[in-house]
């Protein structure tokens, strides 16, 4: 007998949990369930993302957002270089006698 705690893991025909001592892992015993000879293992851990999908979404959010502002930024500045031309424009025609 083992001083260990019995493991679990799955049987390979119907997914029934079966309980084994440690020692016993890769042997092979039959299912409670279905009877039919399996291999003991353990059952393999779901693997979880490096980083949650909710990080993910947050990050492509604020980048979204801050790519955004840039345009948003770059077409102000774009309508007052305008603007500062046109008011260029108007004073130079102010200034010159005859025009208009």
């Amino acid at each position: 007998m083992s001083a260990f705690k019995k493991l679990s893991g799955p049987c390979a025909h119907c997914g029934g949990p079966i309980e084994f001592d440690p020692d016993s892992i890769g042997q092979t015993a039959p299912c409670p369930y279905c009877r039919r000879e399996t291999e003991l293992h353990l059952a393999s851990l779901l693997e979880e993302p490096a980083i949650p999908r909710r990080v993910v979404i947050w990050t492509a959010v604020g980048i979204l957002i801050l790519i955004l502002g840039l345009l948003a930024s770059l077409f102000g500045l774009k309508l007052l270089e305008k603007k500062a031309a046109e008011r260029e424009q108007d004073r130079q025609s102010l200034s010159v006698p005859g025009a208009r």
